[in-house]
């Protein structure tokens, strides 16, 4: 490790990394490369100092304390980046699913109404009477013509 003092006068402790801002040129002997690929990884707290909570310093960013680091790598971003957007596309089809799903049972229960309505009809207390007298009907049309069959039989017997 390695200590830095910034424009405030405060020490800053580096967790052995070149010291570079994100899409600077290195100056000390690199080069001159653009050193966008090594974070710089700093607390403003000692290594060996207590947080609130318990936590050393060192174990902010391990346990995902990231106000605590000045940057966040750029792959890990991007990671986070890509999980995010993979959960909004599931969450896209699982919202698309359910609006299809909640169609279906929409017309399902239209039908199972329209079915109940017609069972509630035909078990109505009115047409119960109906169908009553018109099966009473039936029977008496029966007896009728058996009993007309009956004569029109004795009356060609006396002929």
């Amino acid at each position: 490790m390695s200590d830095h003092v910034n424009k405030s006068g405060r020490e800053m402790t580096t967790m052995g990394r070149q010291r570079v801002t994100y899409g600077s040129r290195a100056s000390a002997g690199g080069g001159g490369g653009v050193a966008a690929s090594t974070p710089n990884i700093a607390t403003s707290a000692q290594a060996n100092a207590v947080l609130p909570g318990g936590m050393m310093a060192g174990d902010a960013l391990a346990f995902g304390d990231h106000h605590m680091a000045s940057t966040v790598p750029h792959s890990l971003r991007q990671a986070r980046d890509n999980t995010i957007l993979d959960l909004q596309a599931q969450l896209k089809e699982v919202l698309r699913e359910n609006e299809l799903l909640r169609r279906e049972v929409e017309v399902k229960e239209s039908k199972l109404s329209s079915s109940m309505n017609s069972i509630k009809t035909f078990w109505s207390p009115e047409l119960k009477k109906e169908r009553a007298l018109r099966k009473d009907e039936v029977s008496k049309i029966t007896v009728w013509k058996e009993q007309y069959r009956v004569v029109q039989d004795e009356t060609q017997v006396c002929v």
